[in-house]
């Protein structure tokens, strides 16, 4: 992936001071972890992340829509934690004690919530944190969606739903989840239809996805740094809550890039890859 793919198209790109390059990918390089190719060795920078920060965009149409219909307003302090802890077979459970501790008593915690009690939620907030499985089902990708569960059963928050929602005033959906940025279904894979693409293009600004299953610990790890890097260390103290930058530009990649670059550190970069590899930052 770096030889053939991303050092030539680095060498020939003139970078800006914020070093952002946003990825489209088609076919199966929509599978490729383009964020993540080169050489991984201690002291390398023959790799993607030691030269630029990488966003992914499904086209120039959807990121010139996004940036049209970016909220000006300083977002909403106010984060919506939706857990599902234990799952129904075949699906394993999840331990979600790291995403709980980083947020604190800064949040509203849904644990082991219905389809609709999230729905009702979302309006209300621009931060949404979902420590859960992903859904897929290759011949309707308007029922992918997140495994959630209503009367002890199994169901799922689809896309279809989340279409119904009002969705303008959200500004981060961070999918902490199995696989929520990976092109399944080979046939569409022209049409980069997935999860997380679909979380931006319903209204999210930033969607945190997973291009395969992230290992629990790994994916707490990163959570828990990525909202440090994003939140300002201090208190409102008119409002009790944690600060949020204003503006919400490049800051949200940027923090991602050093959360999964400082989490990578305590790895072995290259055989850890499947560790520290799957999380991408999606939108403008």
């Amino acid at each position: 992936l770096w030889t053939s793919i991303v050092k030539p198209v680095l060498d020939a790109t003139r970078l800006t001071e914020s070093r952002r390059v946003w990825w489209i990918t088609t076919g199966l390089a929509g599978r490729a972890p383009l964020h993540a190719a080169g050489n991984h060795s201690a002291g390398s920078t023959e790799n993607t992340g030691s030269n630029v920060v990488s966003y992914y965009i499904s086209s120039f149409k959807a990121l010139r829509y996004a940036r049209q219909r970016r909220n000006r307003e300083a977002p909403r302090r106010n984060m919506l934690l939706v857990t599902m802890q234990s799952n129904p077979t075949p699906h394993k459970d999840l331990d979600t004690r790291y995403e709980e501790e980083v947020f604190g008593p800064f949040l509203t915690h849904l644990p082991q919530p219905s389809p609709s009690v999230v729905l009702d939620s979302l309006p209300h907030y621009s931060f949404v944190h979902f420590a859960c499985h992903g859904f897929s089902l290759v011949n309707n990708p308007a029922a992918n969606g997140l495994l959630l569960v209503d009367h002890g059963q199994a169901a799922i928050l689809s896309i279809s739903a989340l279409e119904k929602v009002d969705l303008k005033d959200s500004a981060i959906a961070y999918l902490s989840a199995c696989s929520t940025a990976e092109q399944s279904n080979l046939k569409l894979a022209d049409e980069a239809i997935y999860l997380a693409n679909s979380f931006q293009a319903l209204g999210f600004q930033h969607v945190i996805g997973t291009l395969w299953g992230a290992d629990d610990t790994a994916a707490g790890e990163v959570a828990r740094r990525f909202y440090e890097k994003l939140c300002k260390e201090k208190l409102d103290k008119a409002m009790g809550r944690k600060v949020i930058g204003r503006q919400l530009g490049t800051e949200v990649g940027h923090a991602l890039h050093e959360a999964v670059t400082e989490y990578k550190k305590t790895l072995d970069g290259a055989k850890d890859v499947l560790k520290w590899a799957p999380f991408i930052h999606i939108g403008i």
